[in-house]
């Protein structure tokens, strides 16, 4: 009976691969016509099947068995016997001319291949379907037996960085430094934008990078996370501080620091310094103050720890308009008399409106029942500002009504309601605007039939009261007259949002505020009262820097100042100290001249309307002014320097606060401070240090609660 046999050739050799076989035949194959088919080649296990035309099985005894010789041997040397044991174990390869010890071994001839430039340059210039097997494919055999147990184990799920091996060798792999570089860009991305550390881990991304670059690996979740010595959390930080010092340092500039306070997520009580200089706003530190009250001998504590720390540089803090903060100014006043300290313009608008808007009844001094301050007018508009909001709120919530009113003022083309924000400054103005414009919608909404009649009987009665506010009568009249007294407020607030505003546009403000207040068609006891809160704001807020800068800034020159302001500013001017604090009659008179020489080129130059002049406030600062214009003056320069330095609000410090709340969310809420600190740190400052970044916020809203870089760190 015939046995099939199947058989292993070489070089067209026969041998028999029955064990029993003990003959070695090796006479040639006659002539048969032999077909060979390679099914796959792997190192050195080569599996073929073979088909003849011969009619009997017993015919192919005569050829020899054996594995035939490996491709690889001829794509590395001249020599075509180089394989056989016969010869030396090493070759010249035909393309380096390099002696290549191979030891008769497939594995060392690949490898010197897959090493040699001129074969790989070769490989690279050849059709990927020419190439040789074993080159597109260098897995070795563990690697590829590994991978098919994984595969076997969870067929579903592929290795996403896994790429062609070609590319492996067509791109160099990154060097130590290069690879510290690609983490530390990667880290920055995750700071800068606040992207979730967990979604390093993302398949598709590694996929992505291991197409772009294969090998290169990514840093971990918890590499990420490291904010200890030499971790990239650690390193970024410092880097980024290294910049901000080297900026803060500059001898040739002043700085101004702001500070606010606010509660964290956690409810925890933080103190925020921020600095700012003509074109940066730089984040220093935050303060978490614990159970520490913010009493004005702490805070006075806290902010000169921060000014001795910052150096010569600093020309002054603005702050909160609190009352412990008031008495902090003068304590710090007397500690750095060449210092300036006054409150937060900005803030101090915003509680212009809630005076007005959301005055609270207090005990008189000498007891009895509590009542509004003396005199308030504005009873009834703090009703109809609450109704409003009571009005936003449900079409808010309710999200029927809430979808058709979104259709209804699309259609119009106009904007959404406005909900007013205790911590947005102007939502409230802005409330009492949306209301107006969609009154008409409003209106249509609340008088359908079917308005009042939906939900339980608590629910209709609360649409019974939204209906009644808007269609009352007096809804538009009182509309008017809120938006008539809001509006400049919100104007100058909108204003000194921006950190280049100078503190001489305070004083400039405040008197054309006074004089919008006496002009408005409204009874004239609310228009007293008006006059007198913004001249009580301005009085609480005030510091010199304020007075001085009017007196100084070329545009106004003490315009609308009262005589007698005016005589106690200049007499500060005289007596302005230097450094260390003191002062002589020299030095005086000296200031007094500058002073006066300044004031009559100024009036001319503002009389005639000069070229120069116009640039003010233009395309020149008034900072700029003095640096370029004022060295006729080198006292008063100095001083000026000083106050055009300073910010006129807080308002940096308040927009920080919103990195704090991006960074240390709901859903972060288990960071510890020293991360915290960190991140803001990065990320507020890297835009204002590198004009290459524009760093944006990713809406994390989706983020599950593994935000926990306590325990990933």
């Amino acid at each position: 009976m015939a046995i099939p046999t199947i058989f292993s050739y070489k070089l067209g050799i026969k041998r028999k691969l029955f064990p029993d076989e003990t003959s070695d035949v090796s006479d040639q194959s006659d002539g048969e016509n032999i077909h060979i088919t390679q099914l796959d080649i792997e190192d050195q296990n080569v599996v073929t099947t073979a088909s003849t035309s011969l009619s009997s099985p017993d015919d192919n005894l005569g050829i020899k068995r054996g594995h035939p010789v490996h491709n690889v041997w001829s794509y590395a040397f001249d020599d075509p016997d180089a394989h056989t044991s016969s010869k030396p174990n090493h070759a010249v390869c035909k393309h380096c001319k390099e002696s290549v010890r191979h030891h008769h071994k497939v594995l060392s001839v690949k490898t010197h291949l897959k090493r040699c430039k001129k074969f790989k340059k070769l490989m690279l210039d050849t059709a990927v379907v020419d190439r040789p097997g074993w080159w597109n494919d260098p897995a070795s055999k563990s690697k590829k037996s590994n991978a098919s147990k994984s595969s076997t184990s969870n067929p579903s799920k592929s290795s996403p960085g896994t790429q062609p091996s070609a590319r492996s060798f067509a791109v160099p792999m990154f060097t130590t430094s290069q690879q510290k570089k690609f983490n530390r860009d990667i880290a920055m991305f995750f700071y800068n934008t606040g992207t979730s550390f967990q979604r390093i881990e993302d398949p598709f991304l590694a996929s992505a990078v291991q197409l772009a670059r294969p090998g290169v690996k990514l840093p971990t979740r918890k590499e990420l996370a490291d904010d200890s010595p030499g971790g990239l959390l650690q390193q970024s930080y410092e880097e980024v501080k290294h910049k901000v010092d080297k900026l803060l340092s500059n001898p040739n500039q002043f700085i101004g620091i702001t500070t606010d306070a606010w509660s964290n997520i956690s409810n925890e009580s933080v103190i925020n310094y921020m600095a700012v200089c003509p074109t940066k706003s730089l984040f220093i530190e935050s303060v978490y103050t614990g159970e520490q009250g913010h009493d004005a001998q702490w805070l006075s504590q806290d902010l000169s720890r921060v000014i001795d720390h910052l150096g010569d540089n600093v020309a002054g803090a603005v702050t909160d308009n609190t009352s412990a903060n008031k008495k902090m100014w003068s304590i710090l006043e007397r500690e750095y008399p060449t210092h300036f300290f006054h409150g937060c313009v900005a803030h101090g608008l915003n509680l212009l409106v809630k005076d007005i808007l959301c005055a609270k009844k207090k005990e008189p001094p000498g007891g009895g029942p509590a009542a509004y301050p003396d005199g308030y007018p504005f009873e009834d508009l703090m009703v109809f500002a609450n109704d409003c909001k009571e009005v936003v709120m449900f079409f808010h919530n309710h999200h029927g009504v809430k979808a058709r009113l979104k259709k209804a003022l699309a259609s119009a083309k106009l904007s959404s309601l406005v909900k007013p924000a205790p911590t947005r400054w102007g939502t409230i103005h802005g409330c009492f605007k949306s209301l107006k414009a969609a009154d008409d919608i409003l209106n249509s909404l609340v008088s359908e039939r079917d308005f009042v009649n939906k939900g339980s009987a608590k629910q209709k009665d609360k649409r019974l009261e939204i209906k009644a506010i808007v269609t009352d009568p007096d809804f538009v009249r009182n509309l008017d007259e809120s938006i008539k007294i809001l509006q400049p407020i919100d104007k100058f607030i909108k204003l000194f949002q921006s950190d280049a505003v100078p503190c001489s546009d305070v004083y400039h403000a405040f008197l054309e505020l006074e004089k919008l207040m006496q002009q408005l068609t409204i009874e004239e006891r609310k228009k007293a009262y008006l006059v007198k809160l913004v001249r009580d704001r301005f009085d609480f807020m005030y510091g010199d820097a304020h007075g001085i800068a009017y007196l100084l800034d070329p545009r106004y020159l003490g315009d609308g100042m009262s005589r007698t302001l005016r005589k106690e500013v200049e007499d500060f001017i005289y007596g302005y100290p230097t450094k260390n604090g003191t002062t002589n009659n020299t030095r005086k008179e000296q200031m007094a001249q500058e002073y006066t020489s300044f004031r009559i080129e100024a009036l001319d130059e503002r009389q005639q309307q000069s070229f120069r002049f116009k640039l003010i406030g233009q395309s020149k600062s008034v900072l700029q002014w003095w640096i370029a214009d004022g060295t006729d003056w080198p006292l008063l320069q100095d001083l000026a320097k000083r106050v055009f330095s300073l910010p006129a609000s807080s308002a940096a410090s308040e927009r920080n606060f919103s990195t704090f709340s991006f960074v240390h969310s709901k859903l972060r809420n288990r960071l510890d401070e020293e991360k915290v600190l960190k991140l803001v740190y990065i990320k507020t400052n890297t835009m204002q240090i590198d004009h290459n970044v524009s760093v944006m916020s990713v809406d994390d809203s989706d983020m599950s609660t593994d935000e926990e870089y306590n325990e990933e760190g």
